[in-house]
């Protein structure tokens, strides 16, 4: 059987949108607190763009690789 796969694939698009939610609510941002933040990021990303993003620690991880 194959491995189900955890990844919701990003458009520029998409990753634009991310990189400015995140952003936009930098101010939020609280080194004991990533998983409230990151957890905030994906709702305000599935209410903006439409997407459900299915790793949170991998969020932060696709940004870096964007912005890099």
């Amino acid at each position: 059987s194959q491995p189900i796969r955890c990844h919701t694939h990003l458009t520029d698009e998409n990753k634009l949108a991310l990189v400015k939610i995140c952003v936009e609510n930098q101010a939020d941002f609280q080194e004991q607190k990533k998983g409230q933040f990151s957890a905030m990021i994906f709702d305000l990303q599935q209410q903006e763009a439409g997407v459900s993003l299915k790793d949170p620690a991998g969020m932060f991880k696709i940004l870096y690789m964007y912005i890099k």
